[in-house]
């Protein structure tokens, strides 16, 4: 096991208090929809009372049509929008009802986030891309010097070993995503939220991408939910739920 697995396994066992990475109860999401013809306020209910929990070590598949409420359930998962009401704890810390400073630092500690897009700086080697995310974390100086190891280690670990110094027009379509991956695993994630990561891939990359993605969720102990259109990768799920008009089946 290398160095900074070994770190990230240790550390989540350290200070594991419950089994759940992400706890959501009673959420209901409304969004303003212009107004009645009375001059009233409309509203729109992109989540409808939704009761949903991820536990480390497992990956959910989160399904159903354009429109459904899933990027809605994502984004409230991930600490970026407040629900109406409810309750999400994200590694037993209450995001709901706190202030932006509290929901940035559960984006930065507990989150990894990888995009339906690799979105990665053209300028910059895919070593870079994982420092980078150091660097908005607060690693200054010599610390994040000592940080190339690690992020050598994770690119490794994806599957790019020896890969650091390429840049992006240098990768593939499924090696970016793997850069992408590695990314968000840079800073030991309790919880990993992947928006339709296979996209923009063939069958054969998008098959090795979900692989991967199960493999790293178990190795380093983190709950992953993943929204997807393609029925052919829910095999690999440990569960699969389906969103319907805002609401969970």
């Amino acid at each position: 096991m290398s160095t900074h697995i070994a770190e990230h396994v240790a550390g989540q066992t350290a200070s594991t208090t419950s089994s759940h990475a992400l706890e959501m109860s009673g959420v209901t999401l409304e969004y303003p929809d212009g107004t009645t013809p009375e001059g009233k306020t409309r509203t729109v209910t992109a989540l409808n009372s939704v009761d949903f929990r991820a536990e480390r070590g497992t990956m959910t598949a989160l399904v159903g049509e354009s429109g459904s409420g899933k990027s809605s359930l994502l984004a409230v998962a991930g600490a970026l929008v407040s629900p109406t009401s409810g309750s999400v704890r994200i590694n037993g810390r209450e995001a709901v009802g706190t202030s932006e400073k509290v929901r940035a630092g559960l984006r930065r500690d507990e989150i990894g986030v990888v995009f339906q897009q690799p979105n990665l700086i053209p300028s910059l080697t895919a070593r870079e891309q994982l420092l980078v995310a150091d660097h908005i974390r607060g690693v200054r100086g010599k610390e994040l010097k000592q940080r190339h190891r690690a992020a050598d280690e994770l690119l490794a670990r994806v599957g790019l070993e020896g890969q650091g110094d390429r840049r992006p027009h240098q990768l593939s379509g499924g090696q970016r995503q793997r850069v992408n991956i590695a990314r968000a695993l840079m800073g030991n994630p309790v919880l990993l939220l992947a928006d339709e990561p296979t996209s923009a891939l063939d069958h054969e990359r998008s098959l090795e991408i979900v692989e991967l993605l199960r493999e790293v969720t178990r190795e380093f102990e983190v709950a992953t939910v993943m929204v997807t259109h393609e029925t052919d990768l829910l095999d690999h799920m440990d569960a699969v739920v389906t969103m319907r008009d805002g609401k969970l089946s």
